[in-house]
């Protein structure tokens, strides 16, 4: 009875085996990667990546098989040394997608540089769309988790949102964009451009001399303009009238009696 429990049992599994078996071969041959990306090869892996798991596929090297009819025929030209490293590798899929991301995508400094030139505020946009796209420019591999992730992440954001999220102590972009759009919910959206005009310098509450009201300042700081003084009405001259005998000019008509 042991003996015929355990035969049972190996019947069991061999049949669960071969159901597996002939329910991957059915994924594998149904399955259609989509077509490769010659500018980000990062961001093609992760959508096979997604394909691959959604069908089941884990083997490395039923992966590798899979992905390399994908490659378009000038890019297998570049890579046939990297192939044949592949061949005897043990994880030919993860040496593929390394060498591809090495040596396609951008570098490291590309898409720092990139991510530093995004704009501060796109209207209408929701904090977690915004989140995606900041993490589409991170370099491969790069966490975004870190702190000058999430601090480009919040520089992008109204000044109310960012500093509500960062009284917080986030520190996951996830659980950061996740109480953005609660915020962005709450208070109905953001005004566009809000972000970009919070960091726009504040402009001088002098006004500027090439204004109006530099003008009206310049005018009411600029001496009164001279006057053409008339002689008094006493006969005397401006200069007699004021200095008398010690007068060293003088002006006509003048009736100053030593004149």
């Amino acid at each position: 009875m042991p003996q015929l429990a355990a035969d049972q049992l190996a019947a069991g599994q061999l049949a669960a085996d071969i159901a597996a078996g002939q329910h991957l071969a059915a994924a594998v041959a149904s399955l259609k990667l989509v077509p490769y990306d010659l500018e980000n090869p990062a961001i093609w892996f992760r959508l096979i990546d997604a394909q691959f798991l959604a069908a089941g596929i884990r083997a490395e090297k039923t992966r590798y098989a899979q992905a390399l009819p994908s490659l378009p025929v000038s890019v297998l030209r570049d890579i046939l040394d990297v192939c044949d490293q592949c061949d005897v590798s043990d994880e030919p899929y993860t040496l593929l997608k390394s060498s591809l991301i090495g040596q396609y995508g951008k570098s490291k400094w590309q898409t720092y540089f990139a991510l530093l030139q995004f704009p501060l505020a796109i209207e209408g946009c929701k904090p977690s769309l915004l989140m995606g796209k900041l993490k589409q420019l991170l370099p491969h591999g790069v966490s975004p988790d870190t702190d000058m992730f999430l601090a480009m992440f919040l520089l992008r954001l109204s000044p109310n949102t960012r500093e509500t999220l960062g009284a917080m102590n986030l520190t996951t972009a996830a659980a950061m964009a996740t109480a953005a759009d609660g915020l962005w919910d709450a208070r109905g959206g953001d005004a566009p451009l809000c972000a970009a005009a919070a960091l726009r310098p504040h402009r001088s509450s002098t006004p500027a001399s090439g204004s109006d009201g530099g003008r009206k300042a310049d005018r009411r700081r600029s001496p009164a303009p001279f006057k053409k003084y008339q002689n008094p009405n006493n006969g005397k001259c401006l200069f007699h009238n004021f200095y008398g005998a010690r007068a060293t000019k003088c002006t006509k008509p003048c009736n100053w009696s030593e004149n």
